[in-house]
């Protein structure tokens, strides 16, 4: 048991040091204060492998944002622990990311970019190749703030001190009425177009791949996985290409589950081979399919049952 407290904790993200794997951090959305608001970004630390953990949560910078959500979390070679979050007011704000080296104890914390509002879904990932880009700090997520809707990324070169300017790597140019803005939408209300849920990961050699899916509306609209390549660093990315052609899935409730079609991905460190695995809508189901090369394979049906 990673964490026992009264509230519910979901959205669990997990990161194990490169040095040390006995050395893990985990992360997730913590309601242990009830009602839901202000909830934290919640963390456990563990360096036996997992056997036992320390726990605590993260109280975002002073000012108007007293709560944070949609966690990711990774390690550098050196060990440090990074923690990245939306900071919330009862609403969408900025990307914030935290810093630590000592399992916890003392966090640093830094917004990421100067957009401060209707920011969602942030996932990093962190080189240690030992490349000439080790160490660099890569984020993306999405923008929700103009009448379109954007996946954005920016890098740090200083341990999350500071960023670069954003980069759009996909925008949702005709959203049109009733687009998805915000995380409390249903799948019935989003008939219009959007971009969600991106995923950057890193290659051997360096190159930065990030994955969203692309979608026509809600359950059951015609979408795509999109996956983009970048050889400089994260300064700017290439043409995307598509993954797998899906039926998407919307926050679609199955017993006490939601699924919807956020791809997640990695890369085999000997290969370079890139998998990504997704959530279909088949007919009434929700099943997890993976792509390897281009070719879809049925991971595992039924996995989602009520």
């Amino acid at each position: 048991v990673v964490e026992s407290n009264s509230g519910d904790q979901h959205e669990v993200a997990i990161a194990v040091n490169p040095n040390n794997p006995l050395h893990l951090m985990a992360a997730w959305n913590d309601f242990r204060i009830l009602p839901f608001s202000p909830f934290k970004p919640g963390y456990g630390f563990s360096t036996d492998g997992g056997s036992t953990w320390s726990t605590g949560v993260i109280t975002p910078l002073a000012g108007t944002y007293n709560s944070g959500f949609d966690p990711s979390c990774s390690f550098d070679r050196n060990g440090n622990a990074f923690y990245t979050y939306i900071a919330s007011a009862g609403f969408l704000g900025p990307v914030y990311i935290s810093r630590t080296t000592d399992n916890g104890q003392i966090w640093d914390t830094f917004q990421v970019s100067s957009v401060s509002n209707q920011q969602d879904k942030p996932y990093m990932a962190i080189d240690n190749t030992g490349g000439s880009r080790d160490g660099r700090i890569y984020i993306s997520w999405t923008n929700f703030s103009s009448s379109d809707n954007d996946i954005i990324f920016a890098f740090s070169t200083n341990q999350g001190s500071s960023f670069s300017e954003i980069t759009i790597v996909s925008k949702n140019t005709d959203p049109g009425s009733g687009a998805y803005l915000s995380p409390n939408s249903s799948s019935s209300s989003v008939n219009a177009g959007f971009v969600q849920g991106s995923v950057p990961v890193v290659a051997p050699n360096g190159d930065v791949f990030v994955a969203w899916v692309d979608s026509d509306g809600g359950t059951g609209s015609t979408g795509s996985i999109r996956v983009s390549k970048s050889t400089n660093g994260g300064t700017s990315f290439g043409s995307a290409i598509v993954a797998a052609s899906i039926t998407v899935a919307w926050k679609e409730n199955v017993g006490i589950l939601r699924g919807s079609s956020f791809p997640t991905m990695a890369i085999d460190s000997n290969s370079g081979t890139i998998y990504v695995a997704y959530t279909q809508w088949d007919s009434g189901d929700l099943n997890i399919y993976y792509v390897r090369s281009g070719f879809p394979c049925l991971l595992s049906g039924n996995v989602i049952s009520g």
